[in-house]
């Protein structure tokens, strides 16, 4: 890893208070100028997806091989599973993420799949009801509720969870199951594929922002936990910590604040790397830009839940400034009109980074005052 040099820390150091209020600044008002300007309820457009082979990376050329099928094995071979989908406004993808859940190679006996409909306004819940799926309907707000509503009315010994803009490849289940069973986990985390092949969809891709592996050894984050576009739980464990916290009640940190609360039970997870679910990226700055203000702002909520768990210092640097993406911001900041003229691709990735990242700290503003954090600020 390539370290700065000396004078480029000095000048970081000297320039440091200035650079903080610039990068505030520039968060705080991005906010309103977004909400302004873009309406945040967008219609997107999405792309169809081949899910009937396994994959990898987008473009990755795999060879045929032997997936576990569990047609060739007895019923009783396999544990019951229920699937459950949280489903808002999905009528785009609800059709594509069923029908895929439907070609699992997974004895139809032992398999249950229920979408929870949160409140949708649009056919979501009518296109659902055409397909042999159980469609309950969740009035309390937030992909937490919806979860956990799933996961009361469940049936299953393991329970598993995908999204409603997501569809699944044929042995996706059989995967997950099977590196449960073999591992002894109490929780699987599968891969989480790109399904488009857009600018954005490849930054999101490029900034491991959807890397399951990453979160469930703890890299993404200072504790391990399973991202829920693709994961399978025993629902004995999500039983014994009362499932998700509906406090968080965006689709934003609440996959984090079950894996943590898991971990500090002593749970073992596991990552299967076959396992593969394809996702619909949103394909807009603007969708970019609020999702992760949800994200910033949720993120305080969970490290305020937590802040017991992690040292004054280490948690004050969560909490508030991350040190090594306001240096990024910056350089990108810097460097932006110059990549226009000589490396057009480059800029594009950079005014990406500053789209995330404003959104990011704009919600994490929001957040710090509405929890009454300022208290704990500090540059890192």
């Amino acid at each position: 890893m390539k370290h700065p040099s000396p004078i480029v820390l000095t000048i970081d150091a000297v320039l440091r208070p200035l650079g903080v209020l610039i990068y505030l600044a520039i968060a705080a008002v991005s906010y309103p100028i977004v909400s302004f300007f873009w309406p945040r309820h967008q219609t997107r457009r999405i792309l169809k997806t081949d899910v009937s082979r396994p994959s990898a990376k987008l473009g990755e050329v795999v060879p045929p091989a032997e997936r576990p099928s569990a047609e060739h094995l007895p019923a009783d071979a396999w544990p019951s599973v229920t699937v459950v989908v949280p489903a808002y406004n999905s009528r785009e993808t609800i059709a594509g993420c069923i029908e895929s859940l439907l070609n699992l190679q997974y004895p139809r006996e032992k398999l249950e799949i229920i979408i929870v409909d949160n409140g949708s306004s649009d056919s979501t819940v009518v296109i659902a009801s055409r397909y042999p799926v159980r469609v309950l309907s969740e009035e309390q707000r937030g992909a937490a509720a919806a979860r956990n509503r799933g996961i009361h009315e469940a049936r299953g010994e393991y329970i598993a969870f995908t999204d409603s803009d997501c569809q699944v490849a044929p042995d996706w289940l059989t995967r997950l199951v099977r590196t449960a069973e073999e591992s002894k986990s109490d929780a699987v985390g599968g891969r989480i594929v790109n399904a488009v092949s857009t600018h954005i969809a490849r930054f999101v891709e490029a900034e491991g922002m959807m890397n399951q592996e990453a979160a469930t050894q703890g890299i993404m984050l200072p504790l391990p936990f399973i991202i829920t576009a693709n994961a399978l739980f025993k629902k004995k464990i999500l039983d014994v910590v009362d499932g998700f916290d509906v406090a968080f009640d965006q689709a934003a940190a609440e996959d984090d604040d079950l894996g943590w609360r898991l971990h500090a039970h002593g749970c073992v997870f596991a990552y299967a790397h076959d396992a593969i679910v394809y996702h619909h990226h949103r394909l807009t700055a603007v969708d970019l830009y609020f999702q992760f203000f949800k994200y910033g702002k949720a993120e305080v909520r969970l490290y305020m839940k937590h802040r017991a768990r992690f040292a004054p210092r280490k948690f004050r640097r969560m909490l508030w400034i991350r040190g090594w993406a306001y240096r990024r911001f910056m350089k990108c900041l810097v460097t932006l009109p110059w990549c226009r003229l000589v490396d057009p691709e480059r800029a594009r990735y950079n005014w990406l980074y500053l789209v995330r990242e404003m959104g990011f700290m704009a919600g994490r503003l929001h957040g710090n005052w509405l929890f009454h954090t300022f208290r704990y600020f500090s540059f890192w």
